[in-house]
C-alpha cells in the first residue's frame, strides 16, 4: 500500500467528512484524496454517500429558482455554485440544460443579428436587446469582431 493512502479503509472522521463536505465540487477529487490520504475513489463515494453528487441527487424548489433567477441572468458559475453548496459545475449544468435554462451569457442567434445590423451604428447605446448591459453588448461585439463605426460609411472609422 502506497504511503499516500495512509488513511485506505480506515473509519473516517468528522473532520474529513467536513474536508469533503467543504471542498468537493470546489476542488479536484484527486486534490481532496490527497488531503485526506485516501483513495479519490473513496472520496467519490463518500461524497455520493453524503447527497454532495450525482444526478440523481433532488434537487430543491429554491436550488432550481437560483437556476431560473442567477444562471439565467448571467452571473457566473462561480458565483451560482456559491448558492448552491455541495453542487459540482458539472450537476449545476447538466441541471440548467434538464430545466431548459440557458445562462444569460448566452447569446441567441437573432441577438447576435441585432448587434451585427445596429453596433457599427450605435454602439453600446442600442435598442433591441434590453437584457444586455452597454458593457456586455461592447464584449460581445468585440468577440465576434465588429467594430463601432459612429455611423461613418464603410471603410472609414470613427476617429480616422
Amino acid at each position: 500500500m502506497k504511503a499516500d493512502y495512509r488513511n485506505h479503509r480506515s473509519t473516517w472522521t468528522i473532520r474529513e467528512l467536513k474536508i469533503v463536505e467543504t471542498c468537493y465540487g470546489r476542488e479536484s477529487t484527486a486534490a481532496i484524496a490527497r488531503r485526506l490520504g485516501r483513495t479519490a475513489a473513496a472520496v467519490r463515494q463518500k461524497a455520493v454517500a453524503l447527497g454532495l453528487s450525482g444526478t440523481s441527487i433532488h434537487w430543491s424548489s429554491q436550488e432550481e429558482e437560483v437556476l431560473r433567477n442567477e444562471y439565467a441572468r448571467g452571473e457566473g458559475i462561480s458565483h451560482v455554485m456559491t448558492l448552491l453548496p455541495g453542487r459540482t459545475r458539472k450537476t449545476i449544468f447538466q441541471k440548467a440544460r434538464m430545466l431548459g435554462i440557458t445562462s444569460g451569457r448566452s447569446w441567441t442567434e437573432e441577438e447576435c443579428r441585432i448587434l451585427a445590423e445596429n453596433y457599427p451604428i450605435k454602439g453600446g447605446a442600442m435598442e433591441g436587446l434590453p437584457n444586455r448591459t452597454p458593457e456586455a453588448i461592447k464584449i460581445k461585439a468585440s468577440y465576434l469582431g465588429i467594430r463601432f463605426t459612429g455611423g461613418a460609411p464603410p471603410g472609414e472609422q470613427a476617429g480616422d
